[in-house]
Parts: C-alpha cells; structure tokens; sequence
C-alpha cells in the first residue's frame, strides 16, 4: 500500500480549519460550519482529511487553506461525481438538513483523495459582500456629486454580489 503516515502539524491545520469554521459560523454558513468542524476532529483523529492535508501545515495563515480544502470538493459534487454530497448542497440543488454533511464530505474525500489533494495548489475565488464596504464610500460620493442615480457594472470578479451594494448595511 502506499500509504505513509501524515506529517503535518495537527495543531497549526486545526488552528486553521477552527478559524474558518468559526468565520463561516459568523457569516451564516452552518453548513460550511459543521463540515469543516468535522474535518477538523477528523484531522486530530490521524483520518483522511490529515492525509490530505499533508504538508499543508507550512501554507502561510492567509492562504485560504480551508477555503481551497472545500472548494476542492465542492468541484467534485458540483460536477456530479459525489452524489451523496450534492443532495446536501444547496448549490446543486440540495438540502443541508437531508443528512449528515460531514460523513458525505469525509466520504468525498476519501473517494477522491488524489484529486482533492492536487486541488490544494488550486486558488479560490471567494465572493463576499463584505467587498462592498470599500465601494459604497465611492458610490455615495458619486451620487452626491452628481445628483444622479447610479448603475454599477460588474464583471464577475464577487458573482454579481456587487451590483446589490444599496441592499447591504
């Protein structure tokens, strides 16, 4: 068998995922909560989430490496391949409260394990309204300058999240 023993630093990858947990808990994401809380006890238990983890432990704090962990496989349910997982994400149509989300997700990642650790080197494009923030100075200025309403065009970089700045406070 090829399997070797992780050798990541448990603490420093469990640091991160609480991190992200608690992040996704502050802005709504029980879903994302829960998962990352059970890849987290999964890493500490020596389970599939630490071998894929491995050597993840030296990525800089900043690197969104519970971000790009999920996103790796969130690929694989949005692409169909993990059909246990896609009924418990509503962003293929499912249902969180359908299930367990962390067994479905450990379970993707076992079943992928190759391609999710590939993934890692993958960016990840996050998309958050607190982006927003920085532009609504302008825009108001904008509008108070010219006495005019405003029309904003976004180009994909926030999924269109933007465009509704006047809806955030």
């Amino acid at each position: 068998s090829g399997y070797r023993a992780p050798v990541i630093d448990v603490e420093e990858v469990a640091d991160v995922l609480a991190y992200q947990a608690t992040a996704c808990r502050i802005v709504g994401s029980s879903l994302y909560e829960r998962i990352l809380l059970g890849a987290l006890a999964d890493v500490r238990a020596g389970g599939v989430c630490a071998r894929v983890l491995d050597d993840h432990h030296v990525d800089p704090y900043g690197s969104a490496l519970a971000l790009r962990f999920l996103g790796a496989v969130h690929r694989i349910a949005l692409e169909g391949r993990a059909p246990a997982l896609a009924a418990l994400y509503p962003s293929t149509g499912g249902d969180p409260s359908a299930g367990d989300p962390v067994a479905a997700f450990l379970a993707t990642v076992a079943d992928h394990e190759d391609e999710v650790r590939h993934r890692l080197a993958d960016g990840v494009q996050t998309n958050e309204v607190g982006r927003s923030a920085a532009l609504v100075g302008g825009y108001a200025e904008v509008a108070r300058r010219t006495g005019l309403p405003l029309r904003v065009l976004e180009l994909g970089a926030s999924a269109g999240l933007n465009l509704r700045f006047d809806r955030y406070c």
